[in-house]
């Protein structure tokens, strides 16, 4: 959000009120609220790990190549039915 240091100037130091804050910015006040605890935006957070409904059968048989041979990168003729970019995100985590 571009007002947050704005916001949080205007309550805690000029003592404006909450509710003209709400009022004047088109804010809920549960977002004032957040607004005030954090001194920037916590960011998004996120409680579990997405699904991957059409990724998840291959994960075993991707870590089981990536563990026999770390240089080949390839499928060697195992069929795939996923983005590539799934894909990438969990080569990248099994690299690292």
């Amino acid at each position: 959000m571009q007002n947050w240091a704005e916001i949080r100037r205007r309550v805690l130091v000029d003592g404006q009120s909450k509710r003209s804050i709400c009022r004047e910015f088109d804010i809920h006040w549960d977002t004032l609220q957040k607004i005030l605890l954090h001194n920037e935006p916590p960011g998004y957070r996120q409680n579990l790990p997405r699904s991957r409904p059409k990724l998840e059968p291959f994960l075993p048989i991707i870590h089981q190549i990536l563990q026999d041979d770390r240089k080949r990168r390839g499928s060697s003729g195992i069929p795939f039915v996923a983005s590539f970019n799934a894909l990438e995100m969990n080569m990248a985590i099994l690299v690292d």
